[in-house]
């Protein structure tokens, strides 16, 4: 940012826990078709699609609560600068 003529130039890493149902993220998304992911998983016979979602599963354990909520770890950089 300094280098485009920007002063103060600054980053901070923002971090969170994102909450989701492990089903709803699953139904919503790769089951659903979304993203380059879901259009992958749309793709496959029914015979590997059930076993992606089998290791969707065994990988989202690691991330869920007691009651198949995920919470999945995020960050993000949040860069700011004065003109």
């Amino acid at each position: 940012m300094e280098s485009a003529g920007l002063r103060e130039a600054a980053c901070e890493t923002l971090r969170w826990d994102h909450r989701v149902d492990a089903e709803e993220w699953w139904s919503r998304g790769p089951a659903a078709g979304v993203a380059f992911g879901g259009a992958f998983v749309q793709s496959q016979t029914p015979e590997i699609r059930t076993e992606i979602k089998r290791h969707f599963d065994l990988f989202g354990a690691e991330f869920a609560d007691g009651s198949g909520v995920l919470s999945l770890p995020h960050a993000a950089l949040l860069a700011h600068a004065r003109r």
